[in-house]
């Protein structure tokens, strides 16, 4: 009984040791994310209704590179317009990312993340009141970070809702 037991345990361990492994691997794919930017955005506040800003973003790692840490803020000339951040990190039981996002006016989401090639990630959520909101992440061929967001009414017919392109300083 005693040698069951003992194997169970090590059996256990070794799992968690590989699921840690993956969770390391995973988060370190975003790590191109990581850094300071700064660039111009565009965001539709409605129908013809366009905000453009001056975007930074503040990525860093975070808990020994378990947590991506990302805080945005949009500025029109001196005063601050938009201001979120988001939390990415890797559950290795789902074996799937996990990403929390909060903006300055109280709102948040529990959004998903997806890789779709190498430097190259969507994330997106549902609307409560309807409808459902995703972004593409990726480097250009300038190195630079371009994030593009849709809108849509009902997860078939898309809008351009977002644009930015950042440069790492």
């Amino acid at each position: 009984m005693k040698k069951i037991l003992c194997l169970t345990v090590l059996l256990m361990a070794s799992f968690g040791v590989m699921a840690q492994e993956k969770a390391d691997e995973a988060m370190k794919k975003l790590a191109f994310l990581e850094g300071k930017w700064e660039g111009k955005a565009m965001a539709m506040q409605g129908p013809g209704q366009q905000m453009n800003l001056d975007q930074h973003e503040d990525v860093s790692y975070k808990l020994g590179g378990k947590m991506l840490f990302i805080e945005g803020k949009g500025y029109q000339g001196d005063s601050l317009a938009f201001n979120a951040v988001a939390v990415i990190t890797y559950n290795e039981w789902k074996e799937g990312y996990e990403m929390k996002a909060w903006r300055a006016n109280g709102q948040s989401t529990d959004a998903y993340l997806k890789e779709l090639g190498q430097d190259h990630f969507e994330w997106g959520f549902d609307i409560p009141q309807g409808g459902k909101i995703k972004y593409e992440i990726s480097l250009n061929d300038q190195g630079q970070w371009h994030e593009v967001g849709q809108y849509s009414p009902n997860g078939e017919k898309w809008y351009p809702s977002f644009e930015m392109t950042l440069d790492k300083k």
